[in-house]
């Protein structure tokens, strides 16, 4: 979890305005310093590998976040990986099983976004775990089938 120090404001001297109509309404809000001296963004590429699976690879000398423009879902992870070469390698290795790298939340209000702690490169992979376990399934589907049909074949011949 995101830990920020606590700053203690006097009740009543601050409000938050918008002109948000219900639903919508403020969450929280972040309070910055004027003239935060802003430092370039580290050098992050993503590679498509297909609709639910992206190599991620980021050079970084301090904690980053990492934006994925996908409308946010709990079942999109940053795993800490080398890149598959497809989605069947992916879900065949296990390491999507891995504990998640960094924290997941939602930024922008509407995408996912993962603050990752370290410094050094780092390659990662985002994955829409969901699509991992469509994947199993298929293949159990497809195995399944063919036992059936041996185990008819074999039957039919006795």
């Amino acid at each position: 979890m995101l830990q920020y120090p606590t700053i203690d404001l006097t009740r009543g001297l601050h409000r938050v305005t918008t002109r948000l109509q219900p639903p919508w309404m403020v969450g929280s809000v972040a309070i910055a310093p004027k003239n935060v001296p802003r430092s370039a963004a580290p050098p992050l590429t993503i590679r498509h590998i297909d609709d639910e699976l992206f190599a991620v690879h980021v050079d970084r000398n301090r904690p980053v976040w990492i934006s994925f423009a996908e409308t946010y879902h709990a079942g999109w992870r940053l795993v800490a990986a080398t890149a598959p070469k497809n989605r069947l390698q992916w879900a065949a290795s296990l390491r999507w099983l891995r504990a998640p790298a960094g924290e997941h939340v939602m930024g922008n209000a509407y995408n996912n976004t993962w603050f990752v702690t370290g410094a050094g490169p780092g390659d990662y992979v985002i994955d829409f775990a969901p699509q991992d376990f469509a994947v199993i399934g298929k293949v159990l589907a497809l195995l399944a089938t063919l036992v059936a049909l041996g185990l008819a074949a074999y039957w039919w011949r006795r």
